[in-house]
């Protein structure tokens, strides 16, 4: 089955499409340029990340008050801002072929990006330097490994999304499993059962997830030698893989479960929501169709789990 493009005629619309988003993004302003090479529009997503951790380590939601977990919150946000804007800057030829709106980007603002990218590391390493002179040291090491494979992911010589069965490990780490560490590490010491359960399940759906984006870019990245979980599986394995590992979340709401029956409805919520999102995944034709609907994705599976983590702290 092609993912892709069954025939010239969709092929053909898909491209005046391309063509159409190119034009309407080279009339935006560096704001927009910045916006797109930090992948604003995935990162809709991205509280849900960076708050269950925070909301399931602490004894209530009063927490949500205090500046460390809003400090946390933008380290989160900031990090996940410069891997994407950092694989940018490393794809800009990849993404000529298919994403012309991020290498219009990434061109339009030239030596800025490299600017954007200084600025972006200097704040990571300041609010590194706040957690641990807080004494928030663990999280602080977390931080740092996670800066640590934004750049890995990307960067020559090391560049690891293309290193085949290693490329999908350090989205689970440090973009599904880190954030969620993190904020638990702002109020515990040490981590229970249940919690690592969490995060071990929490990545593994969200890699399923992002195993969409993967096919999304098969045939750009073969052409770049760019070896993924798409090339190793094919894509119609590899979104099949997706769909399983998407089902991982239904653990993480057995997790929630335990806490409270008050949080019942909100769970049988979000057990619907990933079984469909495992189920848009499983039945996909085209995967540069579905790769579109990244955010939609990320959001339909992480935002019932956070609303049922915020009804478990009102519980107790």
């Amino acid at each position: 089955m092609d993912h892709n493009h069954s025939s010239a005629g969709p092929a053909r619309r898909n491209c005046d499409v391309d063509s159409l988003e190119t034009a309407d993004w080279d009339r935006m302003s560096t704001l927009g340029d910045f916006l797109t090479v930090s992948r604003a529009r995935i990162q809709v997503g991205t509280p849900p990340s960076a708050l269950l951790g925070v909301i399931l380590g602490a004894v209530s939601l009063g927490v949500l008050a205090e500046k460390i977990v809003w400090a946390y919150f933008a380290f989160v946000v900031l990090v996940i801002s410069f891997a994407s804007t950092i694989n940018c800057k490393y794809d800009f030829d990849v993404d000529k072929l298919y994403k012309k709106h991020l290498s219009a980007a990434v061109r339009r603002l030239g030596g800025g990006l490299d600017w954007i990218l200084v600025a972006e590391v200097l704040l990571i390493f300041a609010a590194i330097y706040y957690f641990f002179s807080s004494g928030f040291k663990i999280t602080g090491m977390l931080a740092l490994f996670g800066l640590f494979f934004a750049l890995a992911y990307s960067v020559p010589p090391v560049r690891i999304k293309s290193r085949g069965f290693w490329s999908a490990f350090p989205d689970m780490i440090a973009l599904f499993g880190m954030p969620l560490l993190g904020g638990w590490f702002l109020f515990r010491q040490s981590l229970t059962l249940d919690f690592t359960l969490f995060v071990i399940c929490y990545a593994l759906m969200n890699q399923g997830i992002i195993l969409t984006n993967t096919c999304e870019d098969y045939g750009e990245d073969k052409k770049f030698g760019i070896r993924t979980w798409a090339h190793m599986l094919g894509m119609k394995r590899a979104l099949k893989a997706g769909a399983a590992l998407t089902l991982f979340g239904l653990v993480c709401v057995a997790i929630l479960f335990s806490a409270s029956l008050v949080v019942l409805p909100f769970l049988l919520l979000s057990s619907l929501a990933i079984v469909k999102t495992s189920q848009i995944i499983y039945t996909a034709n085209n995967a540069k169709r579905l790769g579109r609907k990244l955010p939609v994705l990320f959001s339909l599976a992480r935002y019932p789990l956070l609303i049922a983590a915020i009804l478990s702290r009102l519980a107790i």
